[in-house]
């Protein structure tokens, strides 16, 4: 991120420079925040619905919690909110700093914040705020369609990376786990076809 601002803007697609002087327009105050459990919220309600096999509370929001807690702690975490023009939060993004590198780690925006583009305009005011630092912005998002290309209305490019995993449980844990998750997942109820 060690252009200007502006040469940064300049690399967004035309329909993302559009859209987003159409969502500063409402009005929305961009500000810090404190408060994980109005992310998880945020997230929960409008858009862990549509995501099928998401454990929720019982796994992944705890361990996002204490993740947070423990990147805080080390002043390595920043959490962003955008209030509505009626006081509200609507969008919410979590960003840690390591090793260089700024990771969008998380979001949540309500239905009001998704119809304001309030991501997009946390996301452009980390980009002005980190402009000039010798930093790297990581989306580090998955292989979907939608996103992939939502991100790279931002100018971004896509890098490959490695990955390790080690799972040191011993074979019978491994396998209650695996169990637990996929019982989970059957049981669970799937969203409805049309996204809703």
């Amino acid at each position: 991120m060690q252009p200007a601002y502006s040469q940064l803007l300049a690399g967004y697609k035309p329909n993302r420079r559009w859209r987003l002087n159409q969502a500063r327009r409402r009005g929305l105050r961009i500000e810090p925040s404190n408060d994980i459990d109005q992310l998880v919220r945020l997230f929960a309600e409008n858009t862990a619905p549509k995501i099928y096999g998401l454990i929720g509370e019982d796994y992944e929001y705890r361990m996002l919690r204490d993740l947070y807690a423990q990147a805080e702690k080390a002043g390595m975490a920043e959490l962003w909110q955008a209030r509505s023009s009626a006081d509200y939060v609507i969008a919410m993004i979590l960003l840690f700093k390591f090793n260089r590198k700024i990771i969008y780690l998380f979001s949540g925006a309500s239905a009001a914040g998704k119809a304001a583009g309030a991501i997009s305009v946390l996301l452009d005011e980390t980009f002005r705020k980190y402009a000039t630092h010798d930093m790297c912005f990581d989306f580090e998002v998955h292989d979907v369609p939608g996103l992939i290309e939502f991100y790279s209305s931002f100018g971004s490019k896509k890098a490959p990376f490695l990955t390790i995993t080690a799972d040191r449980l011993p074979w019978p844990v491994r396998q209650l786990k695996a169990a637990r998750v996929a019982l989970y997942r059957r049981l669970r109820p799937r969203p409805a076809a049309n996204g809703a």
